[in-house]
């Protein structure tokens, strides 16, 4: 007997409407297709190719990553078993420089980044997005576990009904034209319901595995990658001393690229109670070592903002995530003299990193000391669910 799943139409966008849904080849985004086409969309598959194994590096297993041959044929069977047309787009040389460029910048600098979030921002809600109007698509879907509610006149993300799969944190960057051109199938499905729709609808995608490592680096050794891809920065940092926070000195590190805020193993400092990475200084290539009841913080500040709701209030409380596992937490908001605004859909800082002189920050308290806050990791604050904004990290 088939399970039964009623999902409903998205309230904000018309049936019949034509909406390119983004595939990878993996099972979300094929359910995310076959879930619009049997509510009468007009529905489009498309697929990006981002980058290149040989370029890249690290191809320990070709078949079960994203822009390999295999997810890219995996998407073009299942549009043909939908009967939906399927589209591939070489945005390579865009991802190079957005994403992986980025990506390396930031841990030269001594920062942790979320290369995924700036893929989702830059590369599907930016240059998708602009791609599939040139064929007149209006919208766009993806198998992220989220939804997109209407709160206080504007759109904004809400967190998916299966928690364990909540993707609302890596899609802070988005804004009011990106949310209002876009849907998500699987924002009220749980992860064994949408298996089971692929099952049933025999896709050939119903038993990929999950992918959980970076997709450009496919055997999850971002070392070997920087190593690789940023050879000549890498030689030039070398060596440097590891630190305690009185300036002691404990040990040498490999350089300092190669930490992260929070990081226990790998340091080479054999004591009775281990010691973390609490903070990075990449002007003196060193490394600030602390105990564990000494990693905590009580504030941070928070640059790059993207308001979905913006804040009426100077000061306000919220709860926030600051690193994509996290579970929220209780927290006060503090504006930095009133420089609110709401995202307007620029296309802006795509290269750069942290603008470090950036007035628009928020500083914010927590409830409870937090572990390991690390710059250049995203922080996204929440109200009953939905996400009001977020931004970046800084101090």
């Amino acid at each position: 007997m088939k399970s039964v799943v009623k999902i409903q139409p998205s309230p904000f966008i018309p049936r019949h409407s034509r909406v390119a849904v983004a595939m990878s080849g993996g099972v979300d985004s094929s359910v995310a297709a076959k879930i619009l086409v049997g509510q009468g969309y007009e529905v489009i598959g498309v697929t990006m190719k981002l980058w290149n194994y040989d370029e890249v590096g690290g191809n320990v297993d070709l078949s079960n990553s994203c822009c390999s041959l295999d997810s890219i044929n995996g998407a073009r069977m299942v549009c043909t078993e939908l009967g939906i047309p399927h589209f591939v787009y070489d945005f390579s040389s865009e991802f190079q420089k957005i994403v992986i460029e980025n990506f390396k910048t930031e841990y030269l600098a001594g920062r942790t980044p979320n290369p995924c979030i700036r893929c989702n921002t830059y590369l599907k809600w930016h240059t998708l997005l602009d791609k599939i109007t040139e064929i007149d698509v209006d919208f766009i879907a993806t198998g992220h576990y989220a939804q997109i509610v209407e709160k206080d006149e504007n759109f904004a993300i809400a967190r998916a009904k299966y928690r364990e799969k909540d993707q609302s944190y890596a899609l802070w960057e988005l804004s009011q034209e990106n949310l209002k051109r876009t849907l998500f199938p699987l924002g009220k499905l749980t992860k064994p319901e949408v298996r089971n729709i692929a099952k049933e609808a025999n896709l050939e995608t119903a038993d990929e595995p999950e992918s959980q490592e970076i997709c450009f680096i496919p055997d999850n050794d971002y070392h070997r990658f920087l190593n690789e891809n940023a050879l000549d920065e890498m030689a030039k940092i070398g060596d440097g001393k590891i630190l305690d926070e009185a300036g002691n000195e404990l040990g040498t590190h490999k350089g300092f690229p190669f930490y992260t805020v929070g990081q226990r193993r790998g340091l080479g400092i054999y004591d009775a109670t281990p010691f973390y990475v609490k903070k990075i200084d990449a002007t003196k290539n060193e490394i600030i070592v602390a105990k564990k009841e000494a990693m905590t913080f009580v504030e941070m500040k928070v640059g790059q903002l993207n308001w979905m709701i913006p804040p009426k209030i100077e000061e306000f409380s919220a709860k926030v995530k600051i690193r994509y596992r996290h579970e929220a937490v209780e927290c006060n908001v503090q504006m930095n003299e009133g420089k609110r605004r709401k995202a307007k859909g620029k296309k802006e800082e795509i290269a750069s990193p942290l603008a470090r002189n950036d007035r628009n920050f928020v500083t914010v308290r927590f409830a409870e000391p937090q572990i390991a806050v690390a710059p250049g990791q995203s922080s996204v604050f929440y109200k009953n669910d939905v996400v009001l904004g977020g931004g970046i990290i800084f101090d």
